[in-house]
């Protein structure tokens, strides 16, 4: 795991990012459930709490910085738009951060109608999934086999999804509207949300660990990473029944919290184990 703890900046940076990003996700799911249109004043409280994903995303951007020598460096990975993963991923990550920076300043100044929010929801939506893929597709590298299949970016979709829904929740009931728009549609697409987030983790984490194991060199890599492969994959399974029990019961803050607290640290592990299996065409 020696390499793993190496590229702590990125593994928080992946997490935070890809979790604040799929809340929007979240949030769009809630529309059909009547969110948007309850009371101001729940709406309110919303907008405000709208500050968790923004500052998740945020804090996840300062975190990768720290895996540059010098943080000017980041200007150099916007040339190659188109041709560059990680180019493609940055531009990617800062379109979202626009946008959402533009629809919570404009949320908290009252300045949205009700189109034009769900309008700016629904394209959040939108780029917080191609974020998240975009993070999966930089470490498309052909020379690290382990990192180079579909397996990355299945891996980041599965934690947008399975974490935004779980900070999406928390967000909900902390507003006290989660009791309102529980029922009918959005409860259908939210437990989908969920389980198709947790089975794209799942089986891109254990794809990519299926994929190390094949190569005979690196049994001693597999083997260390082995247990924090098992813990991520049991958190990710808990806090998608966190997240059921949230929806389909009557929810509670305390659960929510519990299941935001499991899949962060979740992914978290999950993304050193991907770190941790870092091996290359020489090994």
């Amino acid at each position: 795991m020696e390499h793993a703890y190496a590229e702590l900046p990125l593994a928080a940076f992946s997490t935070l990012a890809s979790i604040g990003a799929g809340v929007f996700v979240a949030l769009a799911l809630a529309i059909p459930g009547g969110l948007f249109s309850s009371s101001p004043e729940k709406l309110k409280k919303i907008d405000r709490l709208t500050a968790i994903p923004v500052l998740l995303v945020g804090v996840g951007f300062i975190a990768a910085m720290f895996h540059l020598a010098t943080p000017l460096n980041a200007l150099n990975a916007l040339n190659g738009v188109g041709r560059s993963p990680l180019t493609n991923e940055v531009v990617v990550g800062l379109a979202f951060m626009v946008v959402a920076l533009a629809y919570w300043v404009a949320a908290l100044t009252g300045r949205l109608g009700l189109g034009v929010r769900k309008a700016l929801v629904s394209v959040l939506a939108v780029l917080a999934v191609f974020f998240a893929g975009f993070i999966g597709l930089a470490y498309a590298i052909p020379t690290i086999p382990t990192w180079n299949t579909p397996f990355a970016p299945a891996s980041m979709l599965g934690y947008c999804l399975l974490g935004g829904s779980l900070f999406g929740l928390l967000i909900l009931q902390a507003a006290d509207v989660l009791k309102d728009v529980a029922s009918g549609s959005f409860k259908v697409l939210f437990v989908a949300l969920g389980l198709l987030g947790a089975a794209a983790a799942v089986i891109g984490t254990l794809g990519l660990f299926m994929v190390a194991g094949g190569i005979e060199a690196a049994g001693h890599q597999v083997a260390a990473a082995l247990p924090w492969l098992v813990g991520s994959i049991a958190g990710l399974v808990l806090s998608l029944a966190l997240a059921v029990i949230s929806v389909v019961r009557v929810p509670r803050l305390g659960v929510v919290a519990l299941g935001c607290l499991v899949v962060l640290c979740s992914v978290f592990v999950g993304r050193l184990v991907f770190y941790a299996l870092y091996i290359t065409v020489g090994v």
